[in-house]
């Protein structure tokens, strides 16, 4: 899908002239209202809930402010490229502006909208020219069209991989509770020689065999995925007992991984979906050969569909 296909010549604006940060979302309100059926109290309401997460000003003079709204059946994009160069305060700080997109639609649309806004980002970073340079809205979309600039409206579980940490069952534990500790992860994919998924160790298990003893159960210790500070506690005493071990391999430990495995194509909601059914924090990333790419973390996926 390309990106001239979502942006309506009727919302784009050239040199035009706004004398305030505030202008420029009550523009932005007033345009997108105007050839839509949603009011500009719900436009301006969704912009000022996501600018409250942080500010939507990303750099090389652009400003790309946008939310969701339920029920729009559709992507809305606006540009707008200013009149002149405009001084502003974000954050507290003082920032350029000259071009602005602003998009919005609904949650059910989340993985094209997150997409829109990777593409607008990267023309933005590789185009300014044509957004600088064209004489009006025709021109500009027709100049997207030949830089063959697409959304692709999927998101995939390759792009939403947080961490690319591994071990090998011959590797020790210790090595092992010293990478989950510097990657922040609770789980590990165990590879073989080639990189394919040969098993996974886990805390809870790591912990029931530095403590048989306590003859404690793997399923009991579920909130292990989910207690950051208390997880990273558990760490230390698990560590400081496989110091002593040092030599002792991953495979005396690690487990199958099948069930936390997810090709590397999944879309979004099919990861979430895996990740509710499954009721693993973590799912590993697999290529259409098998081998291993990496994890994905339910927090940090969260995080990331907050953040944008």
């Amino acid at each position: 899908m390309k990106l001239s296909s979502i942006l309506d010549k009727r919302l784009v604006f050239l040199d035009y002239r706004c004398d305030s940060y505030g202008e420029i979302i009550d523009t932005i309100v007033q345009k997108l209202s105007s050839i839509s059926r949603i009011s500009e109290e719900e436009i301006r309401n969704a912009i000022v809930r996501r600018e409250h997460h942080g500010t939507t000003y990303l750099g090389h003079r652009l400003l790309l402010p946008h939310g969701y709204i339920d029920g729009v059946p559709d992507v809305l994009v606006l540009f707008m490229r200013l009149e002149k160069e405009l001084s502003v305060i974000i954050e507290d700080r003082r920032r350029t502006v000259k071009y602005i997109f602003a998009v919005i639609t609904s949650k059910q649309k989340a993985h094209l909208y997150l997409k829109v806004l990777k593409t607008i980002a990267y023309v933005v970073t590789n185009f300014t020219h044509v957004l600088e340079n064209a004489k009006s809205a025709a021109d500009l979309l027709i100049d997207l069209d030949q830089k063959a600039v697409e959304v692709d409206d999927t998101v995939s579980a390759r792009e939403l991989i947080s961490c690319e940490v591994s071990v090998r069952p011959t590797d020790s534990v210790l090595l092992a509770v010293r990478r989950m500790e510097s990657s922040g992860v609770t789980i590990l994919p165990v590879v073989d020689k080639v990189g394919h998924l040969a098993g996974i160790v886990d805390l809870a298990d790591l912990f029931t065999a530095t403590y048989p003893q306590r003859m404690v159960d793997p399923d009991s210790l579920w909130l292990l995925y989910d207690m950051g500070a208390s997880r990273d506690r558990l760490l230390e005493p698990v560590k400081r007992q496989w110091e002593k071990e040092p030599v002792s391999p991953v495979s005396l430990v690690m487990k199958s991984g099948e069930h936390h495995c997810i090709d590397a194509d999944a879309q979004y909601f099919n990861i979430v979906n895996h990740l509710t059914a499954t009721r693993h924090r973590y799912a590993i990333v697999l290529n259409p050969e098998k081998v291993v790419l990496g994890i994905i973390d339910a927090e940090d996926l969260v995080r990331r569909m907050i953040k944008v």
